[in-house]
């Protein structure tokens, strides 16, 4: 794996085994190649635990939530939107996670996550969907405003 950025534009240089390469245009969500062979050099990049891959996360559940080059599937589209707040700490995918558990039944689990990511990262989004969801925070407590995610 190879990153290389220029001013906004990210560039993934990923070779597989037969020296192919693959550019993957994160901040342009382009691609090089077709969704099929881009969504199995994602899922590498994915496992990066650092924005980058919650980025490359979020582009894979977007495919499973489409049917890009994959069967829609509502359970992957909910695993990759965690490993991105969850293991890559992408705060936008957070957005998306919480929401998912809500449409899926799970309101405790949107809750406890909510709840989770702002004691943490005192997000003042994730505190707010919190407090929506019937959690509770002191009356003095600080929320910041999230910082983009470049």
């Amino acid at each position: 794996i190879r990153i290389l950025t220029a001013g906004p534009i990210v560039k993934i240089e990923l070779v597989d085994q037969q020296k192919q390469t693959l550019y993957v245009h994160l901040s342009h969500h382009q691609f090089a190649a077709d969704p099929v062979k881009a969504r199995e050099y994602l899922e590498q990049v994915c496992t990066l635990r650092m924005n980058l891959g919650g980025k490359a996360c979020v582009r894979i559940a977007s495919y499973y939530e489409r049917g890009k080059g994959v069967a829609k599937d509502p359970a992957k589209v909910l695993e990759y939107y965690k490993k991105a707040c969850v293991d890559c700490g992408l705060m936008s995918s957070c957005d998306a996670y919480g929401k998912m558990l809500e449409k899926a039944g799970d309101k405790d689990g949107a809750k406890a996550m909510y709840g989770d990511f702002c004691s943490r990262m005192k997000d003042d989004r994730l505190c707010a969907e919190y407090r929506r969801l019937g959690g509770v925070l002191p009356a003095d407590y600080r929320t910041f405003p999230r910082r983009r995610e470049d």
